[in-house]
């Protein structure tokens, strides 16, 4: 299967989304290709940084994050050792798990563009020491390129 795109994005989570976010509000033709199924679960601390806020403001996905039912703001935030208990002031305001704030990105970028999920590249096309595409393997064992 071809396809004719300006821009190829390869991984749906936070960078890849909002990439493809900003590309698409530039008016480029994007194809985003992710090798996992969404919304899927990944490992991280879950803060969300004030720049982080204002990048989901632009994209107007603020509100839809934190209706999320595990989006929350906050003023601080707890850590507790073996012997200690710490309440520290937290200036990121949201807190969401990477399942919830990964899924909202890449919804946000599969209304507008085109996605393929399950996708896993594994090689660029490159010729005359350009790369024009890549190549891969859908988790169906169906190739593409």
């Amino acid at each position: 299967m071809n396809y004719n795109n300006d821009l190829i994005i390869v991984g749906g989570g936070p960078a890849g989304s909002t990439m493809v976010l900003s590309a698409h509000k530039h008016g480029l033709k994007v194809l985003l290709l992710d090798k996992e199924q969404f919304p899927r679960d990944k490992i991280c601390g879950d803060a969300l940084l004030v720049h982080c806020m204002t990048i989901l403001q632009e994209f107007q996905l603020t509100d839809k994050l934190l209706q999320e039912l595990h989006a929350w703001t906050g003023t601080h935030i707890q850590i507790f050792t073996e012997h200690e208990h710490l309440r520290v002031p937290w200036h990121s305001h949201v807190v969401s798990k990477r399942k919830i704030f990964d899924n909202v990105l890449f919804q946000a970028a599969k209304s507008c563009v085109d996605t393929r999920e399950g996708a896993k590249v594994g090689n660029l096309l490159v010729k005359d020491g350009q790369v024009f595409g890549v190549q891969g393997t859908y988790q169906t064992g169906e190739s593409f390129e």
